[in-house]
This record gives C-alpha cells, sequence and structure tokens, in this order.
C-alpha cells in the first residue's frame, strides 16, 4: 500500500469569518465566508475552496418561521495521476463552482379546535465544473460535470396528542445537460403516521 503521506494532503490552512445582523426583533441576517486550502506536494496535490453564504430568518407572527438561504463554492483542485496502461503522469484538475439555495417555512395554527402544522421546504443545487483529462474512454471529450437538481415540498400535519397524521407532496426534478440519460423528475405523495410516546404525548395534551 501506498504511504499515507502520499494520497492525503498534509498541509492544512483554514480561515473563515462572519456577521449576523438583526435590524428588528423579528428578523436576522447572517452572512459566512470559509477559505480551505489543502496541499500535498509529493503528488502535487492541492486543494483550494471559497465558500460564501448568506441566511435570511424571518418570523413576521407567532408560530410562523421563514427561512431562506444562499451558498455559493468556488473551487479549483489539481493533483498529479498515472494512467494506466502507459503508466504516464498527468496533472488531474477540476474546477468550478457549486450554487445552492434554500427555502423553508413552518407554521403552527388552530382550526377547528385543532392544532396543525403545515409549511414548506425547497432545495435547488447547481453545479458547474471542469474535469482534466477525460478519463472515461467511451464519453467521447466530455470535460464538463454539470448538473440541475429542484427538490420541493408541502406538508400539513395534524398535531394530535397521540398520533400525528400528516401529507406531504414533493417534486424532484434532475438534469444533467452534458449526460441527459441521467436526468430524471418524480412526484411522490406520502401519507405518515406518527405515534408519541412518553413525556412528549404528555405534553402535547
Amino acid at each position: 500500500p501506498l504511504p499515507g503521506r502520499e494520497i492525503a494532503y498534509t498541509f492544512t490552512n483554514r480561515g473563515s469569518a462572519g456577521l449576523t445582523l438583526r435590524p428588528w426583533r423579528w428578523a436576522r441576517l447572517a452572512y459566512r465566508f470559509i477559505a480551505d486550502s489543502r496541499e500535498n506536494a509529493s503528488f502535487d496535490g492541492r486543494r483550494l475552496a471559497y465558500g460564501n453564504s448568506a441566511v435570511l430568518t424571518l418570523t413576521p407572527i407567532a408560530n410562523l418561521t421563514f427561512t431562506a438561504s444562499y451558498a455559493r463554492r468556488d473551487l479549483d483542485n489539481q493533483a498529479d495521476v498515472i494512467l494506466a496502461p502507459s503508466a504516464a503522469r498527468v496533472t488531474s484538475r477540476q474546477w468550478g463552482t457549486e450554487d445552492v439555495v434554500v427555502s423553508q417555512l413552518a407554521y403552527d395554527f388552530g382550526l377547528a379546535g385543532q392544532r396543525w402544522q403545515t409549511g414548506w421546504n425547497v432545495y435547488w443545487v447547481r453545479v458547474k465544473e471542469h474535469l482534466r483529462p477525460r478519463l472515461e474512454a467511451d464519453l467521447g471529450q466530455r470535460t464538463r460535470f454539470d448538473l440541475d437538481r429542484i427538490d420541493a415540498g408541502a406538508f400539513l400535519t395534524w398535531v394530535h396528542p397521540w398520533i400525528e397524521p400528516s401529507l406531504e407532496v414533493r417534486r424532484v426534478e434532475y438534469t444533467e445537460p452534458n449526460l441527459a440519460r441521467n436526468d430524471y423528475a418524480a412526484t411522490i405523495v406520502m401519507v405518515k403516521l406518527t405515534r408519541r410516546f412518553g413525556t412528549s404525548a404528555a405534553a402535547a395534551r
């Protein structure tokens, strides 16, 4: 087996900074920056990543919480690899961006003398990356890896002291522009029954 120093990044630098603002009691905005650098000169390995994220949280009325966030990561990785069967040493590089958007809402309310919970959650991911060299022998000159994924759903729950019926509907769409045979879309409907035990059930009464 290869020594650990030949396959691991032995030199690491990390740093982060952030800021949180709360202009009103019901609103909060947070920002964070992260930088990560890892290296190993034995195989000319280097990993650079920079991340930016922002989160907005709103609670405009009692029992309602809305959260929206955006995160972006820029990366640039490289390392020497040996290609078979010639055993030629070449530089492999991966660089690009990753974007993630998340939105969530949760609301507890009363109706017809009962307690209910409703809300939604939406996740969107976009990746745009370049890969070099081409390692797959049967995929032409493909040197990009791009994808888009959307996962969104809404739910309604009857908050009962002993059994909580819940209905959730989700929609998932996944696309890879450079490899369309991996694309898919699905609509998912879930009905769940949650049974409470112990102190949690007693507290809900």
